[in-house]
């Protein structure tokens, strides 16, 4: 049984979930406010597309989560908000797991 203290929900199963064993804790190594306009387009690229489609991020004020799993990284972009970046920043180093919601993992 993991000590995982929060699940973190996605919509899809993300290209970028494939190296990962989605039944496992993630730790949370960081959490950063960034601005979506400043994004290379290679991040927006990995963290955003999934089989059939790509996720469109909000625009402005994001949440970047760092992830990670047997030495491997992950990120994710939240929508930002004041509640959610305190919650998010009282996770940093704390284990999280990832569930898809709408979507069946592939194997």
């Amino acid at each position: 049984m993991s000590k995982a203290e929060y699940t973190i929900k996605f919509s899809h199963y993300y290209n970028k979930m494939k190296p990962f064993d989605l039944s496992r804790p993630f730790t949370l190594l960081l959490f950063e406010w960034a601005r979506t306009n400043d994004f290379p387009s290679a991040l927006v690229e990995y963290d955003t597309v999934y089989d059939g489609g790509r996720y469109i991020l909000p625009k402005g004020e994001v949440i970047i989560l760092l992830l990670e799993q047997d030495n491997k990284l992950m990120t994710t972009i939240r929508r930002f908000t004041p509640k959610k970046a305190f919650f998010y920043s009282r996770l940093a180093g704390k284990q999280v797991m990832c569930e898809v919601t709408k979507r069946e993992v592939k194997k």
